[in-house]
């Protein structure tokens, strides 16, 4: 849904939860919103919400993990 968003120039608006996973598609408005009071306020254009580009932090994991130290249920 981001991603087709941001390829026909859309603003996303979405719950305020959900903000960092659909900024991990560079490029898109994300109006984050909490309450659906609040969004019908801002359609209306009676309440402004900032617009988020907030790309969540990434998290480099150097630990490789390997099926052979994977255990399991023998067959």
């Amino acid at each position: 849904m981001a991603i087709q968003a941001r390829n026909n120039q859309r603003k996303l608006i979405l719950p305020k939860e959900n903000t960092a996973e659909a900024a991990l598609v560079k490029g898109i408005e994300i109006i984050p919103a909490v309450h659906l009071l609040e969004i019908c306020a801002y359609l209306n254009g009676q309440k402004q919400i900032p617009v988020e580009y907030a790309q969540p932090s990434q998290e480099i994991v150097s630990d490789r993990v390997y099926f052979s130290d994977v255990h399991g249920l023998s067959r």
